[in-house]
């Protein structure tokens, strides 16, 4: 999810769901209508990081689209990418950001990389869950103990939810969750009294875990890399799904759910790097990459291959050498795939400069222009943006992504087709109207949230660049 309210009012920023071997392994619960919705809204109930035990923003009308789509790679034939940040999506964070990796398999369902970085707060809350519509169980081969209390932590309980309202934080004692907390009083992130059935570990090195169906579907299992002072807990939750909104049955169906945890002074980063593996397959084997001594993404060692994920949490400002290997890039999203020691495809999008080894690939850098005029709408626009940039005449643009960021912050989604020069003028030719109109220098949103904003809007082109060994 990267986007603000538009009637969607969840708490689920950057939130991930995941589809492999024809079921959903990693589940969102979506609508429900129990007297648990307030569990169903919050960020307790979808798979996001939770800093300081609270709900991350719903945004607003005003600004719907706070944040920078960093990468956004739908082409890739080795790996699809997106990778966006949200600073003050979670509150007090200055960084808020998810990079997630869609990495292909030869004959098997595509494996999942996620990088999430969060800076801001005093305590991460990683939150991973299963299925949503059948019984699974959730197991981990460290020795893990078993707990009394919920994820609010011992001596709490959770305060009783007695229709669909009620507060996800609601004051400690109250008679229920539709109370008003007073000024003054001690609160609680009731929402946690739902995450039940702890299981935990402390552990500085890797936590793994699986979501297995008790019947028919394709297990998964989790790989997330270890952090100092790490803490991993396997819970249940509430899979409200399955209760047909009847709130009798709210607690009869369960769904599992891993939560990783990385606390220490504010304001804290946190880097958490995981492997989403679905299938029977043997589990690879994952380390993190490092440059600098800094994590910068993973290495995936299945079957024979090894894809290293390099992904830093900062654009690079200049070539980044990665650790004990003899690969260097200054790409945003580089993804190499190697048989043993010799590399046999890479892509990379955006950046100049790829070396493997003794090899170098020369990349093509984001490309960014300004539109000066253009008339949008779905009914009557036209998909034909005049600009101003240097924007090469041999670049190939058919199907690729358009960033287009507007003066007040929002964005917008294209996808190029050709670039034409018109009497002198650069025309970017897309594959449908933008939901907007420059005139002048007034952008005009045709749609919600209906909008006039001053200045013209900016749009960047990451050029993907692929290559395969002959």
């Amino acid at each position: 999810s990267f986007s603000g309210s538009h009637g969607h009012a969840h708490c689920d920023a950057l939130n991930l769901t995941y589809w492999a071997g024809g079921r959903e392994l990693v589940s969102d619960l979506g609508y429900t209508h129990t007297i648990y919705r307030r569990f169903a809204t919050s960020s307790a109930s979808h798979n996001l990081v939770i800093v300081d035990e609270q709900d991350t923003s719903t945004g607003g009308s005003r600004l719907p689209w706070n944040g920078e789509m960093r990468v956004w790679e739908p082409d890739g034939e080795l790996a699809q990418v997106v990778s966006v940040n949200q600073p003050g999506m979670a509150p007090g964070t200055s960084r808020y950001q998810r990079t997630v990796v869609l990495v292909s398999r030869p004959d098997a369902p595509a494996y999942v990389v996620d990088l999430f970085d969060v800076e801001g707060g005093a305590q991460h809350d990683w939150l991973l869950r299963g299925n949503a519509d059948a019984d699974q169980t959730a197991t981990s081969p460290l020795p893990m103990a078993a707990l009394e209390h919920s994820l609010l932590g011992p001596g709490r309980e959770m305060v009783p939810y007695i229709n669909e309202g009620g507060g996800s934080t609601v004051a400690i004692g109250a008679e229920n969750a539709n109370v008003p907390v007073e000024e003054g009083q001690e609160t609680q992130y009731n929402v946690y009294g739902l995450l039940r059935d702890l299981r935990h570990v402390a552990t500085d090195g890797d936590f793994t875990a699986t979501f297995a169906f008790e019947e028919d579907g394709p297990p998964l299992t989790v790989i997330v890399l270890g952090a100092p002072g790490g803490e991993y807990f396997l819970a249940t939750a509430p899979s409200i799904r399955r209760t047909n909104e009847d709130s009798s049955k709210v607690d009869d169906f369960l769904q599992p759910v891993i939560v990783a945890r990385r606390t220490g002074a504010a304001p804290l980063s946190s880097r958490f790097a995981s492997v989403l593996w679905p299938g029977e397959a043997d589990a690879p084997q994952v380390t993190a990459l490092r440059a600098g001594g800094e994590i910068v993404g993973v290495e995936v060692r299945h079957g024979g291959l090894r894809d290293l994920v390099i992904a830093p949490v900062e654009l690079p400002f200049g070539p980044m050498a990665i650790d004990g290997t003899e690969i260097i890039t200054d790409a945003p999203l580089t993804v190499i795939r190697m048989a043993g020691d010799a590399p046999i495809a890479a892509q990379a999008t955006g950046g100049t400069l790829l070396r493997i080894g003794g090899r170098e690939i020369t990349l093509r850098p984001e490309l960014t222009a300004t539109v000066t005029a253009c008339i949008g709408g779905y009914a009557d626009g036209s998909p034909e943006l005049t600009i101003e940039g240097d924007l090469p005449a041999d670049l190939p643009l058919a199907g690729r992504p358009v960033l287009v960021e507007h003066a007040d912050g929002r964005f917008s989604l294209l996808q190029a087709e050709r670039l034409e020069i018109r009497d002198g003028a650069q025309v970017l030719v897309c594959a449908q109207p933008p939901d907007f109109t420059v005139e002048g220098n007034t952008t005009s949103c045709h749609y919600y949230p209906v909008a006039e904003i001053e200045g013209r809007p900016t749009l960047r082109i990451q050029p993907l660049t692929t290559w395969t060994a002959e």
